[in-house]
């Protein structure tokens, strides 16, 4: 197909993108969006330079702030901050990252030329700001498309760019400080690696602009890591690296690297298993699907766990940071499903894992997956908060959940929604579920 556009203005900055139907299917899919900007050269017009993804923001470590972003062309790139140049990448190449250092807790400025023998352009002017004390922060998961939508911006290259985008709206609305993305936030399911990247374009675009004043931290889920995926006659299953979904996934964002040691010949856990002190919260984030392997013939866990080397990791971590008041943990697979029954429930597995998180004196955990908002209180007495409303098709609860001994629900909600955690006036954890009109769904006292 081709599109003739016209009276395009030389150096001005074009956003697109192409919805089509498929007659086949009968499904309306869309493009991500993709910028242009033209440029003259004599009487004839090329393509300039740009962003193919604009600035994201995340943090390596509590007072370190990553900016990534993508152009259009290989090209270099200067940073200023406070309308200072602070770094100058000379590489000329498509994938940029900068890490500024040891920053102080207040709010700065900062913005971005990209540059080549033929063109210079810089980006809008945006800001971020590191509390001094008490942070504000976003929880949501889940934000992957669903391919069987009629609606054209609800299938984008695997994401729910309309809900992804809204959620990180009311976010930034909500003076959220840092944002936490409980994984799947592609479809996945492709065999090109570089395909899978373009998905993860596709989330950072919605994710955006929001996402250049505030800092993400995504966690793996189990569509994340079958981007991409191998497949034989007896099972799906993760390239080995140096093509697996977890280098792709260090590879695209920039996340704390005080991840534990892989097994030689195995995937790296760099950047998909992190922890990042926040004043006196500790949150730390597991990967559930590490390796993920998904057999045809036989049968496969009801639940994946993080395995035992983030297992040693965590225990070793969470020492190391005992001075701190608060510890969150974070991973993607709920042990007991809310809307499968009997998945994680009487598991031996399950079991010994929610027992290995109450010796470590982990008393709830924050998880994605089941595509709805729930929180409930597990046997042993460990609380399972679900937040998977970002996007992906929504669930019911199983109702024959509410017959079993083995847990408690206290709150649960078919809807979008997304979590705020913050120390309230009495310097509690608090924890407030919402859905997409702001309205409380759901509020609790975390210890």
């Amino acid at each position: 197909h081709t599109f003739k556009i016209t009276g395009l203005k030389e150096n001005s900055q074009y956003a697109f993108k192409i919805a089509f139907f498929d007659t086949v299917n009968k499904i309306f899919y869309a493009t991500q969006t993709y910028y242009l900007k033209p440029k003259k050269q004599g009487e004839e017009f090329t393509e300039g330079l740009t962003y193919d993804v604009w600035p994201y923001l995340s943090m390596v470590d509590s007072n370190s702030i990553g900016i990534s972003f993508y152009t259009n062309r290989p090209c270099k790139a200067k940073l200023y901050v406070k309308g200072k140049e602070t770094i100058l990448d000379t590489l000329k190449i498509l994938k940029h990252e900068f890490i500024i250092k040891n920053l102080k807790p207040q709010k700065y400025e900062y913005y971005l030329e990209i540059f080549d023998e033929y063109d210079t352009t810089a980006s809008f002017v945006f800001n971020f700001y590191i509390p001094h004390k008490n942070w504000k922060i976003g929880i949501f998961g889940d934000t992957r498309g669903n391919p069987n939508s009629i609606n054209p911006v609800f299938f984008v290259d695997g994401v729910n760019e309309e809900i992804t985008r809204q959620i990180m709206s009311l976010l930034y609305e909500e003076h959220a400080n840092i944002v936490f993305v409980l994984g799947d936030l592609i479809t996945g399911r492709m065999k090109s690696f570089e395909y899978a990247e373009e998905e993860y374009k596709s989330f950072l675009k919605s994710c955006w602009p929001y996402s250049s004043y505030i800092p993400i931290m995504p966690i793996p889920g189990n569509h994340d890591m079958i981007a991409p995926v191998m497949e034989d006659d007896e099972k799906r299953y993760d390239p080995p690296p140096p093509y697996s979904a977890e280098n792709l996934w260090a590879n695209v964002f920039v996340l704390p690297e005080n991840s534990p040691q892989e097994d030689s010949g195995m995937p790296p856990y760099r950047e998909n298993v992190y922890f990042i002190s926040l004043g006196d919260i500790v949150i730390y984030a597991l990967n559930s699907d590490y390796n993920y392997v998904l057999s045809k013939n036989k049968p496969n866990p009801s639940v994946r766990l993080p395995d035992q080397n983030q297992r040693k990791w965590l225990t070793k971590v969470k020492t190391l940071n005992s001075s701190k008041k608060y510890h969150v943990l974070m991973f993607h697979e709920p042990l007991v499903g809310l809307s499968s029954y009997e998945r994680g429930i009487k598991s031996t597995d399950v079991d010994s894992f929610a027992s290995f998180l109450k010796s470590l004196n982990f008393n709830f955990y924050i998880a994605g997956h089941d595509h709805l908002y729930a929180r409930c209180t597990l046997y042993n007495g460990l609380t399972q908060i679900v937040t998977a409303g970002g996007g992906a098709p929504l669930y019911d609860l199983n109702e024959e959940l509410s017959k079993d001994s083995t847990l408690k629900i206290h709150s649960w909600k078919k809807a979008f929604n997304y979590l705020i955690l913050e120390k309230d006036k009495r310097d509690n954890l608090k924890l407030t579920a919402k859905n997409l009109n702001k309205e409380i769904i759901d509020t609790t006292i975390l210890k």
